[in-house]
């Protein structure tokens, strides 16, 4: 029932959110959120920039979303979504009322915080009365320059000075999140130069204080000692398992993770990603012989081609899989453009070419 409830107000909500929300959204991915960051805040040859960013952080907000908030804008199925609401939760055989949040998990929640969120890049001036949309060069007053990018609850603020995100955006924000029953979590939310790099969605950016030094988009030390932890953890938990079965295990990780990175400056950390999953692939044979020899261990688990020495694996058709073969490209990948929907029947083509490239259309 949330399915089809989803699926008959996406529609309508997507002809109204604002052009840079991106999580959870037929079309949009991490990737156009992330491009976004970068072009705000990189320095080019006709203008510095905007330099201060608002990492901000939402506590729980998928708990703490005020029902009668998100209710009063919602204008079609609010007798259902209402109860959905209401149901409560039953813990340990207790019923709980749920006095405020979305259902954890629900198909529908995604959509509801979306619809709760709208409205946070209007509060500075993203468009007309008409609706026409204002780029945040041609803003004015304290609203000029101060751009912000939406991920579901993840989002940033970009502004030209420290001192308008903390004398205007982080009131205004405050404010805004209030009225739909959230807050900033204090201790995660900062305000910070470009110059220190950003971490949001797993990916690193950062405009270097070099004039001529490009805007660097990376994946996160973070996410790659997660990867890294998972690898780990996979050899300590499968230490009798069968190459094959290693092999089985580790690839479509280590190929999902490089083909989320693939649009970014990622070619050093995919080498160095190989490296230590080869290191720990090579304690891995060795705990399993200790009474053999370097030699013969590597005669048992690695092939050889000519190209490539060290393959883990005992055929050539089935090895374990090398993210540095990946090919990267920050430019390879075009952002959506505004507010284009894949609801809009004019725009069949523009997605068609979108999805059949990969977000790499002419």
């Amino acid at each position: 029932m949330q399915m089809i409830v989803k699926i008959a107000m996406e529609p309508e909500w997507e002809s109204k959110f604002e052009p840079n929300s991106y999580g959870f959204r037929p079309g949009r991915r991490t990737m156009d959120a992330i491009m976004q960051i970068r072009t705000t805040i990189m320095r080019n040859s006709t203008r510095d920039g905007s330099q201060w960013i608002l990492d901000a952080d939402i506590a729980k907000c998928f708990d703490n979303i005020n029902h009668r908030a998100l209710l009063d804008r919602i204008q079609v199925f609010k007798q259902a979504i209402r109860r959905w609401l209401k149901i409560g939760i039953i813990e340990f055989g207790s019923w709980h009322e749920t006095v405020a949040g979305t259902p954890q998990g629900g198909i529908i929640s995604p959509l509801l915080a979306n619809i709760a969120l709208d409205g946070l890049e209007r509060l500075f001036g993203m468009e007309t009365a008409k609706g026409k949309y204002i780029f945040p060069s041609k803003r004015r007053g304290k609203n000029r320059g101060v751009s912000v990018i939406r991920y579901a609850d993840d989002f940033v603020i970009v502004a030209p000075s420290r001192e308008i995100i903390s004398n205007h955006v982080l009131p205004a924000t405050r404010r805004f999140l209030a009225e739909r029953g959230m807050t900033l979590n204090d201790a995660k939310t900062r305000i910070i130069h470009r110059s220190e790099g950003l971490n949001f969605l797993g990916f690193n950016v950062r405009q270097r204080k070099n004039h001529n030094a490009p805007c660097i988009v990376t994946p996160s030390k973070e996410a790659v000692h997660r990867l890294l932890d998972k690898i780990k953890d996979v050899l300590t938990t499968y230490k009798q398992a069968t190459v094959n079965d290693i092999i089985l295990t580790l690839n479509p990780l280590l190929r999902g993770w490089g083909n989320y990175y693939r649009f970014c400056n990622a070619k050093g950390t995919f080498t160095y990603v190989d490296h230590r999953t080869w290191e720990m692939i090579w304690r891995w044979c060795v705990r399993r012989h200790p009474a053999k020899g370097k030699h013969w261990i590597k005669k048992r688990y690695f092939l050889k081609s000519n190209r490539r020495d060290w393959i883990f694996g005992e055929q050539e058709d089935h090895v374990l899989f090398r993210v540095a073969t990946i090919h990267v490209s920050i430019k390879g990948y075009t952002k959506v453009k505004g507010s284009n929907s894949p609801f809009d029947p004019m725009l069949h083509n523009y997605w068609e070419r979108r999805e059949g490239s990969g977000g790499n259309e002419s």
